[in-house]
């Protein structure tokens, strides 16, 4: 299994809807509407910045090309809720294993005073340590894309103006 990581970078909540990454961490854009949890992406989406996936963590398998296993995401927040959109461009789809750790999937670990993973499983989009999480995922030419809303008590932490938090993305591919 190949595994596509983003070493833990640090986020800031901010109010207005433009984000850019600088030298202190990534800012996360406030949504100004709800968006529909759907896995397509909507133009509220266009007020976030799309953050490139390119640190790789290799088990077993090396990562061919950017086909095999790439990713980007986004992410807005609200006070209530962070939003997360991720497209993943993987050659070969994989949800075949009755063990739902060895099949494709997600994992975002959010790092403030508590620390909190939780594990998107796709094919039936159950998602582990976020039961009050709403996930949608579509299968796209390329791969996959996967959005989410999470609350904030799923997250275990406060969503509040320039509040900063670490998170770390990785994405499991179970090519073999």
């Amino acid at each position: 299994m190949k595994k596509l990581t983003i070493i833990f970078i640090i986020l800031i909540i901010i109010p207005k809807t433009s984000a850019n990454s600088n030298d202190n961490g990534l800012k996360v854009a406030k949504a100004s509407y709800v968006p529909i949890i759907d896995g397509q992406l909507d133009l509220i989406w266009r007020s976030a910045t799309v953050n490139r996936m390119t640190s790789y963590i290799n088990f077993d398998n090396i990562v061919e090309n950017w086909f095999d296993l790439y990713a980007s995401f986004r992410i807005l927040w609200e006070p209530n809720d962070l939003y997360i959109y991720i497209s993943v461009m993987d050659d070969e789809y994989d949800v075949s294993s009755i063990d739902q750790t060895n099949n494709d999937s997600v994992e975002i670990l959010f790092k403030d005073e508590q620390e909190t993973q939780i594990r998107i499983e796709l094919g039936g989009t159950h998602v582990v340590n976020a039961p009050n999480s709403i996930v949608a995922y579509q299968k796209t030419d390329y791969g996959y894309d996967i959005e989410c809303q999470i609350p904030a008590p799923d997250c275990l932490m406060d969503l509040t103006l320039h509040h900063i938090f670490g998170f770390n993305l990785k994405i499991f591919d179970a090519d073999e």
